[in-house]
């Protein structure tokens, strides 16, 4: 797996040895592709996606084009990528322990059985501890936490982050609340790069794109099997306007 991503492109190694001990990880969610995990590299905490290999999706492919963007993105409101890591092989060592009530609704993964690569290949990010918009959304639905004034502050903070994108002509193809990460000072920032990719250049590369996405988030254009280009986002971003100023949540 890692030659084929090597010879994409060109990455920040991190050293195994300089992040926490694998048992004391916390897992924080888990998706399609992996697990996403609170860990520490040089005493400063961490977030660590492990991606695992799947017998249905070149998990590679999507591994090397998230880690690309997320290397050449610079913006506040998109989450800091630290580097990338070769872990030793075999099973995680650790147990799941959820970090909050939120983390323990975190999804199941899905599809095919997923099982750790040989070679295990981590994401190493920014952590943020407040977790994702969704949880924050359920969980201070009411109160003065939610005020107009922060609803709208989240609404500017995403669009930057897709405006970002799209004058790279980049989709992110997965844009919804639980990829919506909030600081200490509750700014958003935008993470899960897995789907993202650079708009198509021709009707070869249209034909090529694939289905993807989260049910209640995707466009019409995606669930007709239609091509789609960057006004797919656009019509995410409408659906999680919808929630911030209704608190109808997608799901429920």
């Amino acid at each position: 797996m890692d030659s084929t991503i090597s010879s994409d492109t060109r990455f920040d190694i991190i050293d195994f040895n300089h992040l926490s001990p694998e048992l004391d990880w916390h897992r924080l969610g888990a998706g399609s592709f992996g697990s996403v995990y609170r860990a520490e590299y040089l005493g400063l905490p961490v977030a660590v996606k492990e991606i695992f290999s799947r017998t249905d999706y070149n998990v590679e492919k999507y591994f090397a084009r998230e880690c690309k963007i997320l290397q050449e993105a610079r913006h506040p409101n998109i989450v800091q990528y630290i580097g990338l890591c070769l872990a030793p092989p075999g099973p995680p060592k650790h147990d799941y322990q959820p970090d909050s009530d939120e983390e323990e609704n975190a999804p199941p993964v899905v599809g095919k059985k997923a099982r750790p690569a040989a070679k295990r290949i981590l994401i190493i990010s920014e952590y943020l501890p407040k977790g994702n918009l969704r949880g924050h959304l359920i969980t201070h639905a009411t109160g003065p936490s939610l005020s107009w004034r922060l609803r709208l502050s989240f609404a500017i903070d995403i669009t930057r982050s897709i405006a970002y994108l799209h004058e790279r002509r980049c989709l992110h193809r997965d844009l919804k609340l639980e990829n919506c990460l909030i600081t200490d000072n509750f700014r958003i920032k935008l993470c899960d790069f897995g789907f993202a990719r650079l708009e198509a250049k021709n009707e070869e590369e249209v034909r090529r794109l694939s289905y993807c996405g989260t049910d209640g988030y995707m466009s019409p254009e995606i669930l007709r099997g239609e091509p789609f280009g960057l006004a797919t986002d656009i019509y995410s971003l409408g659906i999680l306007f919808c929630e911030l100023i209704t608190l109808k949540l997608t799901g429920q």
